[in-house]
């Protein structure tokens, strides 16, 4: 079974997405509690990252299987929710640089 370029694009995103998420929820979680405003920051970003990613890994499902469910899903919670922890981090980061 083949799939298409959008899907292998999809998973592929999922992948180079979700790897540095990885590495940065590490990071998060080695942060000390002195530098509170930094591990907030970080951990925001960690957590848009793995959301994104994960939307891109519904994306590549849904194209892959052709699955309304699981496109539905994608598209009116996951990407929505990827968004506001985006701007969770920005108005977050905008407030702390103040």
């Amino acid at each position: 079974m083949g799939y298409s370029i959008e899907a292998v694009l999809n998973l592929t995103d999922a992948l180079v997405i979700i790897v540095p998420a990885i590495l940065t929820i590490f990071l998060a979680l080695r942060i000390k509690n002195a530098i509170g405003p930094l591990r907030i920051l970080t951990t925001l970003l960690a957590l848009f990252l793995v959301i994104h990613g994960l939307y891109h890994f519904v994306e590549f499902y849904n194209i892959a299987y052709n699955s309304v469910f699981i496109g539905f899903l994608g598209e009116t919670v996951i990407q929505p929710l990827s968004w506001m922890v985006l701007v969770a981090f920005s108005a977050y980061y905008l407030k702390r640089a103040g």
